[in-house]
């Protein structure tokens, strides 16, 4: 007796699940009853029912998607009758449970089924324009659905709203209640409006700091509406936010006080790449970056070369063409300055300088060290002539076009200033100016050393006139145009 009565509670215990499972099964998938049946509420439970059983977030979104579809649906059935505001109500609860499903899939995966949430949203606002009984007993609640169906479609086709972005838009309530198997709206709702210019209520829930006390209600309750009014940095600044912005939340940087200087904690960042990855410029350092830079300011950066071991581990592409093949440490000992190079000459052990530098094209080709003794200035270059033996200047220097053809040493006794040159007119044994130096055009036919005495000033020439014998000026000099046609001499005394 015992036994039978337990394999018959057995049986019962197994039989009632299946049963219940199979039915919960039959009706999610075939669907029989509708907003405003007796038997709606099993139609939702055996929905949720097989909701509980998927599990990859995926197929889970798309389920919830097509749960969204046939409260569509049925919402469609229902225009002209009393059971439009509850299909609405259950179409909204729909949608919402379909957002958030979706939100939750990894971006990278959720591509198709924000395509799909964007068709939906506009077979919807087609339903909603033929609607016929709620434009007259709810029109707010209309109203307010039509606008959630807008940002809801907007949303799910921009790339750039993420995720949640999505779920701030399901936080918008239509205001229809269901109670008894009746839906029921606000009745006759009316917005309570503000006092003129009010501003800075006791916000427990939202405290008005910074620039946000300075707002007037109306900034943010737009046409005296206080539910669902945004409580996130991005619902009200989204459309001020850059391309390729840092995806975490604005509080994280921005203060209330004033959007920018923007500052973030970097102490608890893992690694600056994770973020500064597109500030990085080309060939750039591959360590870490905090290695150069600090987290107040990222310019400018600094590096620790104590422990280094070589320097164009890092700095290869800064190596000039035909730069010194050695040691960089050699010359750039200063490694908080690149240019501050210096190379200590006293090690080369003799070696000629061109061993590492090359001449300029026309160079004396003696041994640099004749002229180069000083290793920290190129170019402060000397040359002791004392030790040409008497050789003649040009040897080494060729002289220009034109040039006085005797020996360089004649004029040129100054050997550290070429220009300083000076000639002893006393050795030419009285021959005359004409052997060496040409007259210009036009010039007095006479000798030279009758005006120029003076050899050393060329232009310090003098005449003396009383050698004319009473010759007249015109004999030397020619009037100008429109002169006085008298003697010379009756004015030029």
């Amino acid at each position: 007796m015992f036994k039978r009565f337990f394999k018959t509670v057995t049986a019962l215990v197994v039989a009632v699940p299946l049963i219940a499972g199979g039915a919960f099964a039959t009706i999610a998938v075939a669907a029989p009853f509708h907003p405003g049946d007796s038997l709606f509420a099993a139609q939702q439970l055996a929905d949720q029912f097989r909701l509980t059983l998927t599990f990859d977030p995926v197929q889970r979104a798309a389920f919830e998607l097509d749960l969204a579809d046939r409260r569509l649906a049925d919402l469609e059935t229902s225009i002209g009758s009393p059971n439009e505001l509850m299909a609405l109500a259950y179409f909204d609860t729909a949608l919402n449970q379909a957002v958030l499903g979706i939100a939750a899939v990894p971006p990278e995966r959720a591509g198709d089924l924000r395509t799909r949430l964007g068709l939906l949203s506009a077979r919807a606002l087609d339903v909603f324009s033929r609607l016929s009984v709620l434009p007259t007993s709810a029109p707010n609640v209309l109203t307010t659905a039509f606008t959630k169906l807008l940002a809801v479609g907007v949303a799910a086709v921009d790339s750039a709203k993420s995720g949640n972005d999505l779920v701030g838009i399901t936080t918008t309530d239509l205001g229809i209640t269901i109670e008894g198997g009746t839906a029921s709206s606000l009745n006759n709702p009316r917005a309570v409006p503000f006092p003129a210019n009010s501003s800075a209520a006791a916000h427990s829930f939202f405290p008005l700091t910074g620039q946000h006390a300075t707002l007037v209600c109306s900034s943010c309750h737009v046409s005296g509406v206080y539910k669902s009014t945004p409580d996130t940095c991005a619902g009200c600044h989204t459309q001020v936010k850059p391309a390729d912005h840092f995806a975490g939340d604005c509080a994280g940087c921005h203060t209330t006080d004033a959007w920018k200087p923007a500052k973030f904690d970097h102490s608890s960042g893992a690694d600056c790449q994770s973020c500064h990855l597109n500030d990085k410029p080309a060939n750039h350092f591959d360590g870490q970056c905090s290695a150069c830079h600090s987290t107040k300011v990222w310019t400018p950066a600094t590096f620790s070369h104590t422990g280094q071991t070589t320097c164009a581990s890092c700095h290869t592409q800064n190596k000039p063409a035909g730069h010194f093949e050695g040691e960089c440490g050699v010359c750039h000992k200063d490694t908080t300055n690149w240019k501050n190079a210096s190379f200590d000459h006293s090690q080369t052990g003799g070696q000629d300088c061109t061993a590492c530098h090359s001449a300029p094209a026309n160079h004396f080709t003696g041994s640099c060290s004749s002229c180069h003794k000083d290793t920290t200035n190129w170019k402060n270059a000397s040359f002791d002539h004392s030790q040409t033996g008497g050789q003649d200047c040009s040897a080494c220097h060729s002289a220009p076009a034109n040039h006085f053809s005797g020996s360089c040493s004649s004029c040129h006794k100054d050997t550290t200033n070429w220009k300083n040159a000076g000639f002893d007119h006393s050795q030419t044994g009285g021959q005359d100016c004409s052997a060496c130096h040409a007259p210009p055009a036009n010039h007095f036919s006479g000798t030279c050393s009758s005006c120029h005495r003076d050899t050393t000033n060329w232009k310090n020439a003098g005449f003396d006139h009383s050698q004319t014998g009473g010759q007249d000026c015109s004999a030397c000099h020619n009037p100008p145009a429109n002169h006085f046609s008298g003697s010379c001499s009756s004015c030029h005394r």
